[in-house]
């Protein structure tokens, strides 16, 4: 399980780092959801990139409870993904990846969580 753990670290640290490498653009997206009032999308746009890299750090460092909460966090973003799937948001990069991978948003991305919160149940059920 150690190996799920540095994976997670590992993804959730380069998730949080291309957000904040590009963080207005970041902030522009969550924005564009209008899922949020402007404040709300920003504190959101600005604290996401910071709560991915803590988790990313944690789960490297081997902290177990890292993994409850990545798991908290991707069944949220999953949730919020579907929401805006379901309402054909048009949105030409969801941000998953900050601007380093253009990714638009798609039905694939809920593969990407899917992913992610099948790792975190791999680890929680051992």
């Amino acid at each position: 399980m150690t190996l799920i753990l540095i994976i997670l670290g590992i993804w959730m640290l380069f998730c949080g780092i291309a957000k904040l490498a590009h963080l207005q653009s970041f902030v522009s997206i969550v924005k564009s959801t209008k899922l949020f009032n402007d404040s709300i999308a920003r504190i959101i746009g600005v604290g996401l990139p910071i709560l991915e890299i803590v988790l990313g750090v944690g789960a490297l460092f081997g902290l177990p409870f890292m993994v409850v909460v990545i798991l908290v966090k991707q069944s949220v973003s999953l949730a919020l993904l579907l929401v805006l799937l379901f309402k054909k948001t048009p949105l030409e990069n969801c941000g998953c990846y900050g601007n380093w991978f253009i990714r638009p948003l798609h039905w694939t991305r809920v593969i990407d969580n899917v992913v992610i919160i099948t790792l975190c149940g791999m680890i929680l059920v051992d």
